[in-house]
C-alpha cells in the first residue's frame, strides 16, 4: 500500500479515498464510526470552548475572546445542523466522499479556530495563562486522538492547524516561558500522535473485525437462507415426488378401474365379444359369448378362432367366407359388418349368429382383430314364421282367385240344373241322375267353401266365448272321436278366458286336430288340452310393445310326430300325409285360415316319435255378448212377381241364367256387363227396382264401387252383391247398410227370387 504524502494531509481534499467492495466497505464503516462520534465531538468543542471563553474573559478585556468564541459555536453549530439535516435526508450527504469531505472540513476549521485561541490572549500574558491554555489544548488533541485517529487523514487534518499556530505563537511571538510551553508541548504532541494512531489502528482492527464479522453472518445467513431455500427445494420436491407416488396410485387405480369397469361392461353386453390376436388365435371372451357358446373361457382362450366356425354339417361355402373374413381382418386390417354365419359351441350344437370383425391398431401395426357377435335363432325362426305366413297368404290369394272363377262355374252348373229339374218332373230316372250331379256340385261348391275358408274370405258369426265351458261342452264327443284306447285330459284355465271368436267355426278346428292326433296315434296315446293366457312371441314381434295377450289352446299328442320338412307344409292346401282317398288335405289349411281371420293364429312344434303339439290363438274378448245374426229372410211372396231388375254381371253365362232365373219369376230385367255400364243403366232407367250385381268385375269399377255411387244418387235403393269370395271386403265397406244383402256363389235359383221381392217389398231384416 502506497503511504500518502504529507501535502495529502495537509491538504485532503484533493486525495478522497476511491474505494471499492471490501476497502469501501471499511472506509465507510470508518466514517460512519466518527459520524457516531461527532456529536459528542461537537459537544465536547463547545464546552471546552465555553470554559476557555470564560478564563479569557476574565483575564482579558478586548472583545477578541468573544469573537474567537462566536466562531467556535458557528463552526460547531454549522456542523451540528449539517448532521441534522443528513439524519433527516440521507441524501445530502449520501456517499463517503462527500461525508469524508464534510468531517475535513469541519475538523480543517474547528483545529484552525482552536489554533488561533492564541491570539485573543494579551501580550504580557502570565505563565500561569499560558500553561493553562497548553495544557486545554493538549487535552482537546488528546481528545481528537480518542476519536479521529480512525481515519489518519481526519485526524492530522484537525491537529496540524492548531500545532503549527501553536508553535508559531510560542516561539515567534510567545514570551520568555514560550520555550518552556513550546517544548513541553511538542513533547506531549509526539506522545499523543503514536498513541492516537495507536487508538486509531485498534479501532480500525475492531471495525475490520466488526465488518469480517458482519460479513461473515451477512454470508452465514446467505447460506442459511441458501440452506433453508435447498431444504424449502428437498421438501418441495420430496412433496412432488409424494404426490406423483400418489398421483401414479390413483392413476393405477383409475386404469384398474377402468379397465375392471370395461370388463363389467363387455361382460354386461348381451353381444359375445371375443378378441383375435395377430396369428388367429382367441385372446379374450366376454361372459355373453360364453353364455350363447356354453362354454366356459378356459376353454376357448388360447385356440384358433377359425375353430368357432361350423364346418361339419353346415355349408362348406359359409364357412369358407366367415373364415376369410375374419382372417382379412386379423391380417389385413379389413373389416367386416353384418356377416351371417353358424358358430360351434358346446357338443357341437349349431349357433346362427350375425358377426361384425375389426382389426386391432397399435402404433400403425395391425396386432389383431375383436369379434363381435349376437344370437339370432329368434330372428331365423321369425323370418322363417314370417315366410310361412307370406306363403299361405299368397296361397290364399291364390285359392281366393281360383275359387271366385269356379264358384262361377258352379252356379251355371247348379242353376241349370234346377231349371232341369223344374222342367223334369215325371221322369224319375233323369232326376235321379240330376241329383246325383246337383250332389256333386254341392259337394264342388263345399271344397270351394273350404277353400275360402284357408284365404279367410268366409263371413265369421264373431261372439264373446268362454273357452273352458266350450272344451267341457265338446269332452263326451271328443271321447266318442278318440275312441277307448286314447286318453283324453281337458286343463282348463285358473282364470277367465273370454275368447272373441266364431264359436262353430273354433269347433271344427279343434275336431280337426283332433282327428288328426288320433290318426297320428294308431297305437293308442294321451291327447291333452290345455287352455291359457299367454303373450306369443310372435304376437310381440308384429305388435311390438302393445300388450297383446290371447287365450291359447294348446292340442298335444304322443303320437308319431313330424320331421321339420313336413310342419312347414302342413297347412297348405291339399297337402296331406295320409293315404290316398283318406282325407283332402284341406282341414288345417282351413284351420289355419279360420284362426288368421279371427285375429289369431296357429302354430305347430313337432318331435319324431315323441309327440306334436298345436297351439291355437284366440283374441281375448272382455264382454261375454254375443253378435247379431246373420242375415234372415222373412218371405211371404206370390207365385209371380213384378218388379224391374238391374242385372249386373261380366260372365256371359252367369249373366244369362241370373236373367233366366228372374225372368221365369215373372221380372223385368236390364242387363250390363260391367260396373259403369250398370251405373249408366241405373242412371238411364229410373222404374229400376233393385241391383242384383256381381262384386268382381273388371273395368276399373267393381260392383262396391258400383253399389256406392248408385246410394249416393237414391240412399233406399236395394241392392244384391253376389260374389265367390269377397264377402269379407264387402262387410268392411257396406257395415250397417241396411238395403244391400250379400250372397255367396252358387246360389239357388229357388231363393234367389224370394230374396229379390224381400228386398223389394222391404221384408228383408
Amino acid at each position: 500500500m502506497v503511504k500518502p504524502k504529507l501535502w495529502a494531509y495537509l491538504f485532503p481534499f484533493d486525495d478522497m479515498p476511491k474505494c471499492d467492495s471490501g476497502d469501501g466497505n471499511f472506509a465507510h464503516a470508518q466514517t460512519n464510526a466518527i459520524f457516531k462520534h461527532l456529536p459528542l465531538i461537537l459537544l465536547a468543542d463547545i464546552a471546552a470552548g465555553t470554559y476557555l471563553y470564560v478564563v479569557l474573559s476574565i483575564t482579558v478585556s478586548t472583545l477578541l475572546p468573544t469573537l474567537w468564541y462566536v466562531a467556535l459555536m458557528t463552526a460547531c453549530v454549522t456542523r451540528a445542523y449539517l448532521v441534522f439535516r443528513n439524519n433527516v435526508n440521507p441524501r445530502f450527504l449520501r456517499n463517503i466522499e462527500a461525508r469524508l469531505k464534510f468531517l475535513n472540513i469541519g475538523v480543517l476549521i474547528s483545529g484552525t479556530i482552536w489554533g488561533c485561541a492564541w491570539f485573543v490572549l494579551p501580550p504580557d500574558s502570565q505563565f500561569l495563562l499560558l500553561g493553562l491554555i497548553v495544557l486545554w489544548q493538549c487535552g482537546v488533541l488528546a481528545g481528537a486522538a480518542a476519536s479521529l485517529t480512525i481515519l489518519p487523514k481526519t485526524f492530522f487534518t484537525f491537529i496540524l492547524p492548531p500545532f503549527a499556530i501553536t508553535l508559531f505563537h510560542l516561539i515567534l511571538l510567545g514570551t520568555d516561558s514560550s520555550y518552556v510551553l513550546a517544548g513541553a508541548f511538542i513533547s506531549y504532541f509526539a506522545f499523543i500522535v503514536p498513541l492516537g494512531l495507536h487508538i486509531g489502528a485498534d479501532l480500525n482492527h475492531g471495525i475490520r473485525l466488526q465488518l469480517n464479522n458482519t460479513e461473515l453472518e451477512a454470508n452465514l445467513k446467505y447460506e442459511r437462507e441458501l440452506l433453508r431455500q435447498k431444504e424449502q427445494e428437498i421438501a418441495s420436491q420430496k412433496t412432488r415426488e409424494i404426490n406423483l407416488l400418489s398421483e401414479k396410485i390413483f392413476a393405477d387405480k383409475k386404469l384398474k378401474a377402468a379397465a375392471e369397469e370395461r370388463l363389467l361392461l363387455l361382460d354386461a353386453i348381451e353381444e359375445g365379444i371375443f378378441g383375435i390376436n395377430s396369428i388367429g388365435r382367441i385372446t379374450f371372451i366376454n361372459s355373453s359369448a360364453c353364455k350363447l357358446l356354453h362354454l366356459e373361457e378356459e376353454e376357448i382362450l388360447g385356440v384358433s378362432a377359425s375353430r368357432l366356425l361350423r364346418r361339419r354339417g353346415g355349408d362348406i361355402d359359409l364357412f369358407t367366407k366367415c373364415f376369410i373374413a375374419m382372417a382379412r381382418c386379423y391380417q389385413e386390417g379389413e373389416s367386416t359388418s353384418g356377416m351371417y354365419g353358424d358358430f360351434i359351441g358346446k357338443g357341437g350344437a349349431a349357433l346362427p349368429v350375425r358377426f361384425s370383425c375389426w382389426p386391432i391398431y397399435k402404433e400403425t401395426k395391425i396386432v389383431g382383430a375383436v369379434v363381435s357377435f349376437s344370437d339370432i335363432t329368434k330372428q331365423k325362426e321369425m323370418e322363417s314364421l314370417l315366410m310361412q305366413s307370406q306363403k299361405m297368404d299368397a296361397i290364399g290369394r291364390i285359392t281366393g282367385g281360383v275359387s271366385h272363377d269356379f264358384n262361377n262355374l258352379l252356379t251355371v252348373i247348379m242353376c241349370n240344373l234346377q231349371f232341369l229339374q223344374n222342367r223334369v218332373k215325371d221322369d224319375e230316372d233323369t232326376i235321379d241322375l240330376l241329383n246325383k250331379i246337383m250332389s256333386a256340385a254341392r259337394s264342388g261348391a263345399e271344397l270351394v267353401s273350404q277353400l275360402l275358408s284357408f284365404s279367410s274370405e268366409i263371413e265369421l258369426e264373431t261372439t264373446s266365448l268362454d273357452i273352458n265351458d266350450l272344451l267341457f261342452d265338446l269332452r263326451g264327443f271328443l271321447g266318442r272321436i278318440l275312441g277307448e284306447e286314447i286318453s283324453l285330459e281337458i286343463v282348463p284355465c285358473k282364470k277367465s278366458c273370454i275368447g272373441l271368436t266364431d264359436r262353430t267355426q273354433l269347433q271344427n278346428a279343434i275336431f280337426n286336430l283332433c282327428v288328426n292326433a288320433r290318426d297320428a296315434m294308431s297305437r293308442g296315446g294321451k291327447l291333452t288340452i290345455r287352455v291359457n293366457r299367454v303373450i306369443p312371441e310372435w304376437a310381440e314381434a308384429e305388435n311390438p310393445g302393445e300388450d297383446r295377450e290371447y287365450i291359447e289352446i294348446q292340442v298335444e299328442d304322443t303320437g308319431s310326430g313330424m320331421p321339420l320338412e313336413i310342419q312347414k307344409k302342413i297347412f297348405e292346401p291339399f297337402f296331406s300325409t295320409k293315404g290316398k282317398n283318406k282325407g283332402t288335405g284341406l282341414g288345417l289349411s282351413m284351420v289355419y285360415g279360420f284362426m288368421k281371420q279371427s285375429g289369431g293364429n296357429v302354430t305347430v312344434q313337432s318331435t319324431p316319435g315323441v309327440g306334436t303339439t298345436f297351439n291355437l290363438y284366440v283374441p281375448k274378448s272382455i264382454a261375454k255378448t254375443a253378435t247379431n245374426p246373420s242375415l234372415r229372410l222373412v218371405t211371404s211372396s206370390p207365385e209371380k212377381y213384378q218388379g224391374t231388375i238391374l242385372v249386373v254381371e261380366d260372365d256371359d253365362d252367369v249373366r244369362s241364367v241370373a236373367v233366366h232365373m228372374l225372368v221365369e219369376a215373372g221380372f223385368e230385367v236390364v242387363t250390363a256387363k260391367n260396373g259403369k255400364a250398370g251405373l249408366e243403366q241405373f242412371l238411364k232407367h229410373p222404374e229400376i227396382d233393385l241391383v242384383f250385381s256381381d262384386i268382381v268385375m273388371p273395368g276399373g269399377m267393381n260392383g262396391i264401387d258400383m253399389a256406392q255411387k248408385i246410394l249416393r244418387k237414391n240412399p233406399k235403393a236395394p241392392i244384391v252383391l253376389v260374389t265367390g269370395y269377397a264377402d269379407k271386403m264387402l262387410k268392411l265397406s257396406m257395415l250397417n247398410l241396411k238395403n244391400i244383402v250379400c250372397i255367396p256363389k252358387p246360389y239357388d235359383t229357388n231363393e234367389i227370387p224370394k230374396i229379390v221381392y224381400s228386398m223389394i217389398d222391404g221384408t228383408a231384416s
